[in-house]
């Protein structure tokens, strides 16, 4: 096992390769070439288990090995074309590593850089499709989804092109993890109500986008819920058009209550887990 020591090493080797590179252009000298074999190494490695619940295991074992330079490049945030990034990020997605792949997304996407041929995607396509996958697979298995990092993905993504039937799994899987725990009564009733709303926008938008996206009984319970607390959404409704007017009356920015999936704002960075799933397609009612 790497020692910390080497480990500080390594990373404040890839910070200074990566800064004394121009942005744009490939991270060049010894430390790279050595951490391009260990790479192409375990690349075929993985490319020789057929198992992906194994490859997942493997990825987990190798990703400490790679953590030291991925945080000094991410530190000197050059811009430098690094090969390593892009893969690494895949690997802690598959691994369950939601956030440390976003910390290499949010690199990626602002600079330009390009994922490998085989993926046959780009970056904000990767991460957009392959986290909602793995969030969506964990809720139907009753696993916890936090909703803080699907927002997250949402937002690094949100400009990004990409085909709609992938836009509308992340918002799928977010409106998904919304829907926990919603509860009738009590002091927790205005946050669930909130849940609800932003999970009904996102799950609206989400069957916009993809026809097929077997969200129609979702945004029906969820109809039903919100109509059942309608003094409640009013209330909220009330609330955050009074704090809107009163920003836009500050900075005389234009007042955006009536804009789409409005009523997601202000929740998605709640930490929320998901609800299990009944079937192939929907999770049960809240």
């Amino acid at each position: 096992m790497t020692t910390p020591a080497r480990r500080n090493f390594e990373r404040k080797t890839a910070k200074a390769a990566a800064a004394v590179t121009d942005p744009g252009t490939v991270v060049i000298g010894g430390d790279y070439e050595r951490m391009l074999v260990r790479l192409r190494t375990d690349l075929l490695r993985l490319k020789q288990i057929e198992s992906v619940e194994h490859k997942a295991v493997v990825k987990r074992e190798l990703l400490p090995e790679y953590a030291p330079w991925v945080d000094g490049v991410l530190a000197a945030d050059s811009g430098a074309i690094d090969e390593i990034l892009p893969n690494v990020m895949v690997w802690r997605i598959d691994s369950g590593d939601f956030e440390g792949a976003l910390d290499i997304g949010d690199y990626v996407l602002r600079h330009g850089l390009q994922m490998p041929d085989r993926y046959n995607r780009g970056a904000a396509v990767v991460l957009a499709e392959e986290i909602a996958e793995q969030a969506i697979k964990a809720i139907k298995a009753g696993q916890p989804v936090q909703v803080a990092m699907l927002a997250r993905t949402i937002d690094l993504t949100a400009t990004r092109d990409m085909p709609d039937e992938v836009r509308s799994k992340i918002y799928k899987a977010t409106g998904w993890a919304l829907q926990v725990d919603l509860v009738e009564e009590g002091e927790g009733l205005i946050n669930s109500v909130e849940r609800a709303m932003a999970a009904r926008s996102l799950l609206e938008r989400a069957g916009q986008l993809h026809k097929k996206a077997g969200v129609v009984r979702d945004t029906e319970i969820l109809a039903r819920y919100l109509k059942k607390h309608s003094a409640v959404v009013d209330e909220i409704t009330a609330r955050n058009s009074a704090m809107v007017a009163a920003a836009a009356a500050l900075t005389g920015a234009p007042d955006t209550t009536g804009s789409e999936e409005s009523g997601a704002k202000g929740t998605l960075g709640a930490e929320g887990a998901a609800p299990k799933a009944t079937d192939d397609t929907t999770p049960p009612a809240a």
